[in-house]
Formats: structure tokens, sequence, C-alpha cells
């Protein structure tokens, strides 16, 4: 399995976040202005216990940045610019 083929899957596994709420996340919100206080209110509001925790450590910031980088991947292999098997770039 290559990272670029399950971005989000990879980030759950790094944070020990679980899956269903880092893929929650991904679905509800974008990418524009965040700071910590809207980070830990959306964590609170959905339930998103191991979202909380990444707050409470105070990691929101670097959970988020490769959030937005999966979501920005996730549109590439949508578009057909990167295999979703592989992860290489095709074009």
């Amino acid at each position: 399995m290559k990272p670029e083929s399950y971005p989000f899957l990879r980030i759950a596994r790094e944070f020990d976040a679980d899956y269903g709420d880092v893929l929650t996340v991904a679905h509800i919100y974008d990418a524009r202005n965040w700071d910590r206080v809207r980070f830990g209110e959306m964590a609170t509001t959905y339930h998103l216990e191991s979202l909380h925790r990444i707050f409470i450590r105070d990691d929101w910031r670097l959970i988020w940045n490769r959030l937005v980088d999966a979501m920005h991947t996730q549109r590439e292999v949508r578009e057909g610019r990167i295999d979703w098997q592989t992860g290489e770039w095709l074009i």
C-alpha cells in the first residue's frame, strides 16, 4: 500500500487517530482559516474523541496540515493525475 493511495489512513496511523474521525474532518471541513479554537470546537462538537486527544496534545496544526495535503492528493487522484494504486504521477 502506497501512502499516496490512502493518505487519510496514513494520517490516522501516524497520529493514532480513528480513521472515521479523520474522514469526517476531511469530508466536512475545508482548508481555510483554521486555528486552535476552531479545531477544538470541531473535535468537541462532533464527538471526535481521537482528534480531541490530538487537540489536547497541541498537535492540531500538524494533523491539519497533513489533512490539507491529503485532500489535495485525493483531488489529484480523482482528476486522474495520480495513479491511485501506485501513487505515481501520471501527468
